[in-house]
């Protein structure tokens, strides 16, 4: 009896984390036998993170965070329009514009971030998809944090899309370099602004 209320509860949370109840997979807790949500909808997920440390107050790095035009490299040649919200908070959408291509070498769409978290001088958080498809889904987390050589400047990138075999690992080798790039050009750009 315990093993049977066991295995429903496993096959419940099961259902919670993806999104399906009990009845859905025969009524049965077998883990192995649950359809991956990447496998139903072919979604890949992959996580990045990357971090620099710079030599500069809490107080500036905030500000000069939250200036990502000015130092983000990913935004160099971007046409930045706001949507709706007021810069920098909670709620604010953009549109960005950039000549962007994606793996397959073809362009992609114009993209919106949205600003879903913000704790002043710790970190904002933005949710970002295209204006145009569902190519692609993902969070990013900037961060920071006190330590003794000044602050340390952290990313979580959290992405989906609907890659596969050699393009989602090229996809993932580009975006784990652009993600170093990113925290050192924020490094940089702390230290100059001196």
């Amino acid at each position: 009896m315990r093993t049977k209320i066991l295995k429903w509860m496993l096959g419940v949370t099961v259902g919670m984390v993806f999104g399906f109840g009990v009845w859905e997979i025969g009524g049965s807790a077998d883990v192995a036998k649950v359809p991956a949500r990447r496998d139903t909808l072919g979604w890949a997920p992959s996580v990045y993170y990357a971090e620099s440390v710079a030599d500069c107050s809490l107080e500036k790095a905030w500000k000069l965070m939250l200036d990502y035009e000015a130092w983000n490299p990913t935004f160099v040649g971007a046409k930045v329009i706001p949507v709706r919200g007021k810069p920098r908070t909670e709620g604010e959408v953009v549109l960005i514009q950039k000549a962007l291509k994606d793996v397959h070498g073809q362009p992609l769409s114009e993209f919106y971030a949205e600003t879903v978290k913000v704790v002043p001088q710790r970190h904002i958080v933005w949710y970002t998809y295209p204006k145009e498809g569902e190519s692609r889904r993902n969070f990013v987390d900037f961060g920071l944090s006190e330590v003794s050589s000044g602050v340390k400047f952290s990313i979580y990138y959290y992405a989906q899309n609907q890659l596969s075999g050699e393009l989602l690992i090229k996809q993932r080798k580009e975006s784990e370099v652009l993600m170093h790039s990113v925290a050192m050009a924020f490094k940089n750009h702390c230290e100059e602004k001196k």
